[in-house]
Protein backbone atom coordinates (compact mmCIF):
# COMPACT_ATOMS: atom_id res chain seq x y z
CA UNK A 1 0.00 0.00 0.00
CA UNK A 2 2.70 2.19 0.51
CA UNK A 3 4.30 2.18 -2.66
CA UNK A 4 0.74 3.05 -4.47
CA UNK A 5 0.70 5.91 -2.16
CA UNK A 6 4.29 6.98 -3.66
CA UNK A 7 2.86 6.11 -7.34
CA UNK A 8 0.38 8.72 -6.85
CA UNK A 9 2.13 11.45 -5.23
CA UNK A 10 4.28 10.83 -8.15
CA UNK A 11 1.72 10.62 -10.78
CA UNK A 12 0.08 14.21 -9.10
CA UNK A 13 3.47 15.75 -9.47
CA UNK A 14 4.00 14.89 -12.55
CA UNK A 15 0.73 16.44 -13.80
CA UNK A 16 1.41 19.54 -11.51
CA UNK A 17 4.63 19.88 -13.81
CA UNK A 18 2.98 19.25 -17.35
CA UNK A 19 0.27 21.77 -16.11
CA UNK A 20 3.18 24.21 -15.92
CA UNK A 21 4.70 23.97 -18.55
CA UNK A 22 1.85 23.83 -20.76
CA UNK A 23 0.83 27.37 -18.77
CA UNK A 24 4.48 28.16 -20.24
CA UNK A 25 3.86 27.26 -23.78
CA UNK A 26 0.68 28.87 -23.71
CA UNK A 27 1.99 32.42 -22.56
CA UNK A 28 4.84 32.06 -25.50
CA UNK A 29 2.68 31.27 -28.11
CA UNK A 30 0.14 34.52 -26.76
CA UNK A 31 3.92 36.62 -27.20
CA UNK A 32 4.50 34.94 -30.39
CA UNK A 33 0.83 36.63 -31.41
CA UNK A 34 1.12 39.54 -30.12
CA UNK A 35 4.29 40.07 -31.83
CA UNK A 36 3.11 39.17 -35.16
CA UNK A 37 0.19 41.41 -34.82
CA UNK A 38 2.61 44.48 -33.96
CA UNK A 39 4.52 43.57 -36.94
CA UNK A 40 1.83 43.29 -39.26
CA UNK A 41 0.82 46.83 -37.63
CA UNK A 42 4.19 48.33 -38.81
CA UNK A 43 4.28 47.07 -42.05
CA UNK A 44 1.41 48.00 -43.11
CA UNK A 45 2.40 51.72 -41.83
CA UNK A 46 5.41 51.70 -43.71
CA UNK A 47 3.18 51.00 -47.05
CA UNK A 48 0.93 54.11 -45.94
CA UNK A 49 4.12 56.35 -45.52
CA UNK A 50 5.50 54.97 -48.96
CA UNK A 51 2.35 55.66 -50.87
CA UNK A 52 1.98 58.68 -49.17
CA UNK A 53 5.75 59.72 -50.10
CA UNK A 54 5.21 58.83 -53.92
CA UNK A 55 1.85 60.67 -54.00
CA UNK A 56 3.80 63.72 -52.63
CA UNK A 57 6.48 63.28 -55.01
CA UNK A 58 4.10 63.02 -57.96
CA UNK A 59 1.63 65.52 -57.18
CA UNK A 60 3.78 68.30 -55.30
CA UNK A 61 1.13 69.40 -53.01
CA UNK A 62 1.58 70.03 -49.54
CA UNK A 63 -0.73 68.22 -47.16
CA UNK A 64 -1.47 69.82 -43.88
CA UNK A 65 -2.48 68.85 -40.57
CA UNK A 66 -3.23 64.77 -39.75
CA UNK A 67 -5.23 63.33 -42.63
CA UNK A 68 -6.11 59.56 -43.14
CA UNK A 69 -7.23 56.82 -45.47
CA UNK A 70 -7.89 53.42 -45.84
CA UNK A 71 -5.53 50.26 -46.13
CA UNK A 72 -6.14 46.81 -45.20
CA UNK A 73 -9.63 47.19 -43.80
CA UNK A 74 -8.10 49.87 -41.49
CA UNK A 75 -8.10 53.69 -40.79
CA UNK A 76 -4.55 54.79 -40.85
CA UNK A 77 -3.52 58.55 -40.19
CA UNK A 78 -0.74 60.26 -41.06
CA UNK A 79 1.06 63.59 -41.28
CA UNK A 80 3.53 65.33 -43.74
CA UNK A 81 6.45 67.66 -42.78
CA UNK A 82 8.73 69.38 -45.42
CA UNK A 83 11.41 70.89 -43.05
CA UNK A 84 14.16 73.01 -44.99
CA UNK A 85 18.18 71.57 -44.81
CA UNK A 86 21.14 73.00 -45.08
CA UNK A 87 20.99 73.00 -49.15
CA UNK A 88 19.44 75.78 -50.39
CA UNK A 89 17.14 73.45 -52.82
CA UNK A 90 16.18 70.67 -50.73
CA UNK A 91 13.75 69.88 -48.68
CA UNK A 92 13.67 67.13 -45.98
CA UNK A 93 10.41 65.11 -45.58
CA UNK A 94 9.19 63.38 -42.88
CA UNK A 95 5.91 61.21 -43.19
CA UNK A 96 4.65 59.76 -39.52
CA UNK A 97 2.08 57.07 -39.42
CA UNK A 98 -0.78 56.01 -37.03
CA UNK A 99 -3.04 53.41 -36.45
CA UNK A 100 -4.67 55.42 -33.76
CA UNK A 101 -3.67 58.95 -33.54
CA UNK A 102 -4.36 59.03 -29.77
CA UNK A 103 -1.37 56.36 -29.38
CA UNK A 104 1.45 59.17 -29.11
CA UNK A 105 4.63 58.27 -31.18
CA UNK A 106 4.07 56.88 -34.22
CA UNK A 107 4.30 53.31 -35.67
CA UNK A 108 6.56 54.81 -38.35
CA UNK A 109 7.88 57.57 -39.46
CA UNK A 110 9.86 57.37 -43.03
CA UNK A 111 12.13 60.25 -44.37
CA UNK A 112 12.89 61.75 -47.43
CA UNK A 113 14.51 64.25 -49.57
CA UNK A 114 13.09 66.12 -52.29
CA UNK A 115 14.48 69.02 -54.74
CA UNK A 116 12.46 71.88 -55.18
Amino acid sequence: MNQQGMTLIEVMIALALLAIAGLALMQTQHERVRNLHYLEQKQIAGWVAENQLVLLQLSAQQNAGVLDVQMAGERWHWQVQKLPTTQPRVQRIEIAVWRNHAEGAPLVRLYSWVTQ
